[in-house]
């Protein structure tokens, strides 16, 4: 995948590599290689699972709001539910971004998609927020739980706030929470 993570004009180069028997930390890398030199984060720790193809590449978008795109990587996989983690460009090397409040297993993560008891989005808001929604069934309808969360030094903070939690019957989601419609992030723009 190609696109200016690094902020300076140019495409870099973006890609993961994997190596199963390699030790715990080095087995899966994200890798951003520019015209400056190539940086490197970690997407392995102890539990995790490399197989179905994980963790796999899944966009390049502007979601911090600062510099260049931020990688996009799915990076764990429940039963119907992909979890990505979103990496910036600061200070010369790839960062995860963190979520505050995140726990374990899940930990700075962003669910997305599901099955029919519950659906999960992550995209940025018109005014470059970014927006954590679930819709989890409820009878006949679903209720739809939307959080919205800003970057301050680095970290999403949620803003208690801007919360809305609304009923939708199950086709009406996607048309009324454009989130849901798309993977994750897809509203966001182009760096």
């Amino acid at each position: 995948m190609r696109g200016d993570v690094t902020d300076n004009g140019a495409a870099d180069e973006v890609f993961i590599a994997v190596d199963e028997g390699a030790e715990i930390g080095c087995r899966a890398l994200l890798f951003v290689r520019s015209d400056e030199g190539t940086s490197a984060a970690s997407l392995d720790v102890e539990d995790t699972d490399l197989g179905l193809g994980l963790p796999a590449l899944a966009g390049l978008r502007q979601i911090d709001g600062d510099g260049g795109s931020d990688v996009i990587v799915n990076m764990a996989a429940g039963a119907a539910t992909l979890f990505a983690g979103v990496f910036t460009f600061a200070d010369g090397g790839l960062e995860q971004v963190r979520i505050e409040g995140s726990q374990p297993p899940a930990e700075n993560l962003f669910a997305h998609g599901g099955g029919v008891a519950q659906l999960s989005a992550a995209d940025c808001t018109a005014d470059a927020a970014v927006l954590i929604s679930t819709a989890v069934a409820a009878g006949r309808r679903y209720r739809v739980d939307r959080h919205t969360y800003e970057f301050h030094d680095g970290v999403l903070t949620r803003i208690p706030a801007l919360d809305e939690t609304e009923r939708r019957r199950l086709e009406r989601i996607p048309r009324s929470f454009p989130e849901f419609a798309g993977p994750p992030f897809s509203n966001c723009p182009d760096a």
